[in-house]
């Protein structure tokens, strides 16, 4: 990036690094929303699953409280990541708890970049004692990573600050500073 952006204006070698700090602001934020939805999830691991049978869903409404597409949790279905149970004589989809709990984390976690294979091994970490504790833990490095990766870019600002002004006339370097500060 460094090299790219020794031939680009001062506006645009900026603009370059503010996008890299917003990819990091939104990778942060999802992976907050899925510590959040997982503290959630928690909680309700504590009420039997008897009490909330009526709370169970169908693929459109369970889709629609997730935000994502019916197709996406038949995707999930085939994966193996979310098991649904299947009732009446055209064997529709019936989320019942424990579905619905796992369609929210596969969500979570896919919201927060991880892949298929990494949401397996985490839904299989849940079965073991403390799993949500592990998935906490899994979420907790990756917004470590990120800060760190934060960090980093903030620290190397100087030096890219050196690099796209190193060839550049202080006026104009002025001038295009100038023109970012309003």
């Amino acid at each position: 990036m460094l090299a790219e952006l020794r031939t680009e204006t001062i506006a645009t070698a900026a603009w370059t690094i503010s996008a890299v700090h917003v990819r990091l602001a939104r990778e942060r934020e999802e992976a907050l929303r899925a510590q959040q939805a997982l503290r959630v999830i928690q909680g309700e691991t504590n009420t039997p699953e008897t009490e909330q049978e009526s709370d169970a869903m169908t693929i459109t409404q369970l889709a629609a409280a997730l935000d994502v597409r019916p197709s996406t949790l038949r995707f999930w279905e085939q994966e193996g990541l979310v098991v649904p149970q299947r009732v009446t004589s055209l064997r529709a989809r019936r989320y019942g708890t424990s579905a619905i709990r796992a369609a929210r984390i596969v969500a979570a976690l896919r919201s927060s970049g991880y892949g298929i294979p990494q949401v397996r091994a985490i839904l299989d970490s849940l079965g073991r004692f403390d799993g949500l504790g592990a998935t906490q833990r899994i979420l907790q490095q990756r917004l470590d990573q990120i800060a760190m990766r934060t960090v980093a870019l903030l620290r190397a600002g100087t030096d890219l600050a050196a690099v796209v002004t190193d060839d550049r006339q202080p006026a104009e370097c002025a001038t295009d500073l100038d023109g970012l500060a309003r």
